[in-house]
This record gives C-alpha cells, structure tokens and sequence, in this order.
C-alpha cells in the first residue's frame, strides 16, 4: 500500500457512515448475530445458504450488498422467515438505544455480546441506579430480581416514578425456580409488579449463565420497543 493510498484509508476511517452504509452494517451484524445463535461457522452457513464464504463475511462486515435472492437464501438456511432477518434493523441514522442493567458484572458480561450496538449502562447498587435515571434518559430498563439484595420492587418504583422513565419497558431477569413447578409464585410476582406500574414486565425464565440469555433479552428488548406483547 503507497503512503498516499494510506491517507485516503485514514481519512475514510473520519468520515461518517452514509444512511445507506449504516444499515448495511446494521443488516450485516444481525446475520451474524443469527448464525452464531444457531452456532454456526461462516462457511456452514454460506454452504447451507448456497453462497460464497468470503461474499457471507463481506456481508457480516457491512461490506458486501446481499440481493434478495441472497436474503431469501439466508432465511431458509437459518430456518427463519424474511421478515425477521430485518429485525431491530431500520433505515437511516438513528441513535442508539439506551438501556440501564441493574444487575451484576456476570450478568452484564453474559449479555454484552449479544446487545452489541445498543448504548448499555450497568449499575451494580441502587445509589448508583438512582443517579443514573436522574442524569439520563433510558429506552429500556432491565432488572436482575436479586437486585440490590433483593430490593428489585425498591427500584421498580423508583423507575416509575421518574417523570422520563414512567413509561418505558421494564425487563426483569429471573431464574426458573426449582420449588415453583405450577408457575404460582411466578403468576404471582407479574400480578405485583403490574400493581407498582410495572406494564411492561417480563421475566426471562433463565438464569443468569445461560448461554442464549443475551439472545433472548435482545429479542424481548426488540418487541417491546416495536410495541408488542411478549
């Protein structure tokens, strides 16, 4: 590479991403999100879809355009309809959602792969969690039920009753528990935490190792904020 083709690579590096680069990076990193749910490699997936590996990282990266027949191949291969391989992924510039995780460091390290791309904040204490919804503004807020020793109703009111946060989802990440075969303690936290305000709630019947927790805390964050039920 000559310095003066080095330059021009430093400066395109500077320059921000057009509408159209932007959601090519965006589609590129949910077909990668994909395939790595259904743990597969770059070439698995390129063999089942019918495509060239080199063409499917190009894709990934946001460096290659996938046609509609690409996409159609790609839906058949990850077992999925067209519709969602477009999930969570929209035109144009657009800031990144902003989530506060009130939780643990575990926790957070289990999750931060599969939320790359969204703005995540974890606060480990409720005075820090305090602090955070007075100085910012959130799109989503998810809660581990062990919060702050348990105090995870504590913080739910609080949250709701923030003038900018009243509204927005509320996720709370619990484990199944083994003494709860019928559901009823389950049934029972939804009907309280609907009491304090909680529309919103959503338990993840996972604990919080499980490998595809990330996975489905992306997918619930995406539905709430499309404005469906989960």
């Amino acid at each position: 590479m000559t310095s003066q083709q080095h330059a021009q690579k430093q400066s395109l590096k500077g320059r921000p991403q057009t509408p159209d680069q932007a959601l090519q990076k965006r589609f590129g990193q949910r077909i990668q999100e994909l395939r790595l749910k259904h743990s597969y490699s770059q070439e698995e997936l390129s063999t089942r879809a019918g495509l060239n590996r080199t063409y499917l990282s190009d894709i990934e990266r946001g460096q290659g355009n996938a046609t509609l027949d690409v996409m159609n191949r790609l839906a058949v291969a990850l077992d999925i309809g067209l519709a969602q391989l477009f999930l969570g992924v929209s035109a144009g510039p657009e800031k990144p959602v902003r989530i506060l995780l009130a939780g643990s460091d575990a926790t957070y390290q289990t999750v931060c792969h599969s939320l790359n791309g969204y703005d995540v904040h974890l606060s480990q204490q409720m005075k820090e969690a305090r602090r955070l919804l007075d100085e910012s503004e959130f799109d989503v807020v998810v809660c581990e039920l062990e919060f702050a020793q348990g105090r995870m109703f504590d913080f739910l009111r609080l949250v709701r009753g923030s003038e900018r946060h009243k509204n927005v989802p509320f996720i709370t990440i619990g484990a199944v528990r083994a003494d709860d075969p019928s559901g009823i303690l389950h049934q029972a936290m939804q009907i309280a935490v609907g009491a304090l305000g909680g529309s919103n709630f959503f338990e993840i019947a996972a604990a919080s190792e499980s490998a595809d927790l990330g996975w489905r805390l992306k997918q619930s964050i995406e539905l709430l904020l499309a404005g469906k039920a989960v």
